[in-house]
């Protein structure tokens, strides 16, 4: 089958212009992409030539799981995407805290555990300065993608046949133990550290000045990690029911989830 980029911007004529001339082609929309598949050609629809990288890359990802099959089903529920550890120290502001970042972590641990093949790191390590949205970015959509939902028309003469939302239960499964994965690193550290720790995002902490920081960074290398820090002047706001961790230096509010207040 023939593969053809083309603008986004002609999207809409093309499939305008197969429904005029009654031809059966799927259409298969997820949040990044379009493609038109018809019997002879799939067309690939993207805002600039370099989304093309990026799509690139997710196909690569979706090659490298395809043979690969995870003995339990994780769920997406019980991994904690976010903590807050309480402290006496609500609605003030907290100089010279450590922000702990994880150095592509689900990413890194997709490597050493062999989703991600090294054809596909070698073809992210030539174009990481040619992805349209930035390399870090084009990760997360690459390992994303994994979990994402379609929605696949089938028109047939024409005519819209079905619509569907479809989702691959084992390819979705490998992103959320991926997530799982590097959530129990997060945890174990909580854990190990806890009257250091104040809150945690995804893939970077924020733990007190007082904290052993090195000895933080060789305990997440013995996890196969990487990481870098910063100081940074947080300010920590509590309600009843909600609050966030408002980070000066990137102007970003982290949410605290309300089980975390009580």
């Amino acid at each position: 089958m023939k593969e053809i980029r083309r603008d986004i911007e002609s999207f809409e004529n093309i499939k305008k212009g197969l429904i005029k001339l009654k031809k059966s082609f799927s259409v298969i929309e997820t949040r990044h992409t379009k493609i038109i598949k018809t019997d002879k050609q799939k067309m690939f629809f993207a805002d600039d030539i370099k989304c093309f990288k990026e799509l690139a890359l997710i196909n690569y990802v979706k090659k490298d799981v395809k043979n690969i099959n995870i003995e339990h089903q994780p769920e997406l529920a019980k991994i904690n995407f976010y903590f807050y550890n309480k402290t006496k120290q609500k609605n003030k502001e907290i100089q010279n805290v450590y922000k702990l970042d994880l150095t592509s972590a689900y990413w890194q641990h997709a490597i050493n555990e062999g989703v991600i093949s090294e054809r596909t790191k070698k073809y992210f390590d030539e174009n990481i300065n040619e992805f349209a949205n930035g390399g870090k970015k084009a990760r997360l959509k690459a390992l994303g993608s994994l979990a994402t939902e379609k929605l696949v028309s089938i028109y047939i003469e024409g005519v819209q046949d079905k619509i569907d939302l479809v989702r691959n239960e084992m390819t979705r499964g490998i992103y959320i133990d991926i997530c799982e994965k590097v959530d129990s690193v997060m945890k174990a550290l909580t854990y190990r550290y806890r009257k250091y720790v104040i809150y945690y995002y995804w893939d970077c902490f924020f733990i007190k000045d007082s904290a052993p920081i090195e000895k933080i960074i060789k305990d997440l290398e013995n996890f196969g990690f990487q990481s870098k820090f910063k100081k940074e002047t947080v300010l920590i706001n509590e309600s009843k029911n909600n609050g966030f961790i408002y980070g000066y230096e990137n102007k970003h509010h982290y949410p605290i989830h309300p089980n975390d207040l009580k």
